[in-house]
């Protein structure tokens, strides 16, 4: 379920755009809720990531890169470098 939702808020932040935040938001809420029950930590760096991606919809672009550099260093934290260069490479775009 936790990709299912992060999936889905990505699919409505790609198609509908700043019109679909607030949905974005509650997919992005329940995979909280569900790494919390579970403890699937794996999943909290693509939470982070796709909280900037919304902020950045935003035009919060400070809060975007913020968020960014969050995604990364929990990616690296977790030992997934060709995650953290993608990562990367957004930040320095």
């Amino acid at each position: 379920e936790c990709e299912a939702q992060l999936a889905l808020a990505a699919t409505l932040r790609h198609t509908r755009g700043r019109r679909a935040a607030e949905e974005s938001r509650e997919a992005i809420a329940r995979v909280r809720q569900l790494v919390q029950e579970t403890e699937a930590r794996v999943f909290l760096p693509f939470i982070v990531e796709e909280e900037a991606r919304l902020l950045q919809l935003r035009s919060s672009q400070a809060a975007f890169e913020e968020k960014l550099r969050e995604a990364h260093r929990l990616f690296t934290e977790m030992g997934a470098p060709r995650l953290a260069e993608r990562v990367a490479r957004d930040l320095a775009s």
